[in-house]
């Protein structure tokens, strides 16, 4: 997971607007534990509208939501399936949404009348 993360952020989306600015990631030599140097994007969807989509929807203003539903369109449009797309890995920032956590992403085409991720969202 942490490789796959690191290849996201490094390879796949490194000029990609919807992430943060990744700066670098450490290993502790002792522990084995990883940590991941990104911009700050304050603070994530869960802590500003609720813990789930339906919250955030509900609180979000609808032209918002209809940005954040974009903003996760055009990023399966860049081939990349989350894997874990929940309010508390996505931050809504002055550029727009940033997503980050890709620990379970994946490649994909994404075609979204039949994409789980895409069609979640879409019926909150």
């Amino acid at each position: 997971m942490i490789w796959r993360e690191f290849y996201m952020y490094e390879v796949v989306l490194k000029e990609c607007s919807l992430v943060p600015m990744f700066h670098g990631m450490f290993q502790r030599p002792a522990g084995g534990w990883f940590a991941f140097c990104l911009e700050d994007v304050g603070d994530n969807l869960e802590k500003t509208y609720g813990l789930d989509w339906s919250e955030v929807k509900m609180s979000m203003p609808r032209i918002q939501w209809r940005q954040l539903v974009e903003s996760v369109k055009q990023f399966h449009s860049l081939g990349v399936l989350h894997g874990d797309l929940e309010p508390r890995n996505v931050a809504e920032t002055s550029e727009g949404f940033k997503f980050f956590d890709f620990g379970r992403s994946e490649l994909h085409h994404c075609q979204q009348g039949q994409c789980d991720e895409l069609q979640y969202l879409l019926t909150v």
